[in-house]
């Protein structure tokens, strides 16, 4: 679909959002991750798509809106509170520390700084 898109004269393709690290999955929700490199790997499939369009990515932290159903990771957020995003989902979110947080900043710092070749990051949580 990106390749559609460029083909159709789009100047700019971008991803679904990217979570920037294990503790944001958003299983079964349609995302991308930017978590190493393997993920750089993966979205070179929608750099190579667009050719001549600038593809772009938005990276993102979904702290307690995440269930991380397929890494089980504890997410975090401002407050230990339940999960909102799937009713039913016995799943609770993680308080953040400070030192929690100076670790989120690295997680989005890390996110934009693993190689790739004509994209445009715009961050996000």
């Amino acid at each position: 679909m990106h390749g559609v898109k460029a083909e159709g004269g789009w100047g700019v393709v971008c991803t679904e959002y990217c979570s920037v690290h294990p503790s944001s999955d958003d299983h079964p929700f349609p995302h991308e991750s930017l978590w190493d490199e393997g993920d750089i790997k993966n979205l070179r499939l929608i750099t190579d798509a667009v050719h001549e369009s600038l593809a772009g990515v938005e990276i993102w932290y979904g702290g307690r809106s995440t269930a991380n159903l397929y890494g089980r990771k504890a997410s975090f957020g401002p407050s230990s509170l339940p999960n909102t995003a799937l009713v039913g989902m016995p799943v609770q979110s993680q308080a953040m520390s400070p030192a929690d947080i100076c670790e989120l900043e690295i997680w989005y710092q890390a996110a934009e700084g693993l190689p790739r070749d004509r994209v445009v990051v715009n961050m996000s949580s």
